[in-house]
């Protein structure tokens, strides 16, 4: 299974406007944010308009001020009037709510917490209220991310598309439609959107961030690449406003071979970070390595990445785990929260039901995508139900997938393949396997390819298990990362057990 895609490029989070970092991002670029300097008076205003009108909208109002003044854990009494009223509360203000209400300690949330009719009821609240004011850019804005976490893709655009005619400056609506249409394979319309905007050519480091960002995610150069680079050294901009510009353009060097400029900027965009610049540098760390900054996520408002892979990377798998299915709540239409969740629910915790659960309904936002289906039949595979596995993986069977996405899906077949005792075919689909991770020059597949071949070998009692696990552990001998230390520890124990069953009488069958 794969647990990240090979590229990670920082591109800007799509968020409804209900969330503490839209409006940190909202924020005047040149005044560094004050998150816990929001004024008493104000908060304590919003309690009062909230406590006389008892809405799901002066609810926003409060815990999103709250919350920039690290104080919405006092009014756990508006987070459960929201979650009560979750049928029309907008997706952030639920997140955020929930938030409010659940210890950092609690056990995994159940992702998808947004039911699609659930989802369906909140578009029709929203198309009614927008019947009433067809021109607010920011909830046509949100009703596209809706629609996009549903998997209502021309819905979605139609929606996004309004907003930006509505509000074609607005930072807020262009860096919402970069994500939407990048999401939905349409990165050159997103990146003219951005171009021309004027505040790009008066430094807006945000929507320089996100032109620089989607040129690199669509591998086209950067027209404001220099621009960008003054701005991101330029200390009249606030710290916060630049962080992801500085993290964006450190992805740019670090690409081009000079990781030393590339660590200094990461480490200039931990000055006063977002969830996205966070998580940047964190995928950062584990390929050039030597950043060497340490931030309390806790800081950082709806960090469920950063947080997920900082869990990952020190093999707490629960956390991390819990922490991934936050992300999906969070990023309902992104791929990259289910991998992680699937990899750690399969691979590592072997809940291969909760897998199915939750790429069941991933499938249903992003239909064919070739993860997704691969993680799906190797679930199933594990759960015994092998002829599903193999429809599974049948269903893109004849569509060209990418040499990258081809390692695990032969895997798996593989796997299938030997827990039908069909031995000779499945080693074979493993070594193509292998071949195919040493082209694409990524050695953690080659190393995930070899232990689960080992793993299948041992499960079988077959003859080949003990040369098997030799080759896997060779592969592995300069990876040390935590679930391959795990993965290889189990590999080692089944072999015991088969080695044992092997001195009892019980001959290999193979």
């Amino acid at each position: 299974m794969l647990v990240e895609n090979k590229d990670r490029k920082v591109v800007p989070r799509w968020r409804d406007f209900n969330t503490t970092a839209a409006i940190g991002e909202l924020s005047d670029p040149t005044t560094q944010p004050k998150f816990t300097l929001q004024s008493e008076g104000a908060i304590a205003r919003r309690y009062d308009e909230w406590s006389s009108t008892k809405t799901v909208w002066h609810a926003a109002d409060l815990l999103s001020s709250a919350a920039v003044a690290d104080s919405a854990h006092r009014f756990k009494d508006v987070a459960r009037f929201v979650v009560e009223h979750q049928s029309i509360a907008p997706p952030g203000l639920l997140r955020l709510a929930r938030t409010v209400l659940l210890p950092a300690d609690e056990p995994a949330l159940t992702p998808f917490q947004q039911s699609f009719t659930q989802t369906r009821k909140l578009i029709h609240l929203f198309r009614r209220r927008l019947s009433s004011e067809p021109r607010n850019s920011v909830a046509w804005a949100d009703l596209s991310r809706l629609y996009a976490s549903i998997g209502q893709e021309k819905h979605a655009a139609h929606a996004m598309s309004v907003a930006s005619s509505i509000s074609p400056t607005n930072r807020f609506i262009l860096r919402s439609a970069a994500r939407l249409f990048l999401h939905i394979k349409d990165a050159g319309f997103a990146l003219r959107m951005i171009r021309k905007s004027p505040d790009v050519a008066i430094r807006d480091p945000w929507l320089l961030a996100a032109e620089v960002a989607v040129s690199s995610a669509d591998g086209v150069p950067s027209f404001f690449a220099k621009k960008a680079k003054r701005v991101a050294e330029n200390a009249g901009f606030s710290d916060f406003a630049r962080t992801e510009l500085q993290s964006a353009l450190a992805t740019l060097e670090m690409e081009s071979g000079n990781t030393r400029l590339a660590r200094r900027m990461f480490r200039n965009s931990l000055a006063c970070p977002n969830e996205n610049s966070l998580a940047q540098v964190g995928w950062a760390e584990r390929q050039i390595g030597g950043i060497g900054v340490v931030v309390s996520n806790r800081a950082v408002p709806l960090s469920f990445e950063a947080d997920a892979n900082a869990a990952f990377l020190q093999g707490q798998w629960t956390t991390s785990y819990r922490n991934a299915l936050r992300w999906i709540d969070d990023q309902p239409f992104s791929t990259r929260p289910v991998i992680l969740a699937t990899y750690l629910s399969s691979t590592i915790l072997e809940d291969y039901a909760a897998s199915i659960d939750i790429l069941e309904k991933a499938l249903g936002i992003n239909p064919g995508n070739p993860v997704l289906i691969n993680n799906l039949a190797f679930a199933q595979a594990n759960l015994g139900n092998l002829e599903d596995a193999m429809t599974t993986l049948n269903s893109i069977k004849d569509r060209p997938v990418p040499e990258l996405y081809a390692v695990p899906l032969l895997a798996t077949e593989g796997l299938i393949q030997m827990r039908m005792k069909q031995f000779d075919k499945g080693r074979s689909l493993y070594r193509d396997a292998l071949d195919r991770a040493s082209r694409v020059s990524i050695p953690r597949y080659r190393v995930g390819a070899a232990i689960h071949l080992a793993l299948e070998e041992a499960i079988g009692r077959t003859s080949e298990a003990p040369g098997a696990l030799k080759f896997a552990e060779k592969a592995a001998a300069d990876l040390h990362d935590p679930d391959i230390t795990l993965l290889l520890s189990r590999a080692r124990d089944l072999q015991r057990e088969a080695a044992t069953a092997l001195l009892n009488g019980n001959q290999f069958p193979l």
